[in-house]
């Protein structure tokens, strides 16, 4: 991941841009300390970064359990011992 300014970045954005379609990252930093103020990923790799929703209910409902309910690691994943 390569680091940048942003004049630089600015000058060079086709270059830049170019390195990005090919895979690489850079992030673009600003002022006299070099503060990130963002990143130049490919579109791929963001797109991946992106946090699924839990389908078409998503944040419609709530799923609430009694204090006193139990159940084994083998209930909640269906595991049946073999039968002898």
């Amino acid at each position: 991941m390569g680091s940048v300014q942003v004049a630089e970045a600015k000058a060079n954005f086709s270059a830049i841009l170019k390195d990005v379609r090919a895979g690489n990252e850079y992030i673009i930093t600003s002022g006299q300390r070099r503060e990130p103020v963002g990143v130049l990923v490919p579109y791929e790799a963001w797109k991946k970064r992106q946090p699924r929703i839990a389908g078409t209910l998503a944040d419609r409902g709530e799923l609430v359990f009694a204090d006193d309910w139990e159940m084994t690691d083998e209930e909640l994943c269906g595991y049946e011992p073999a039968r002898r």
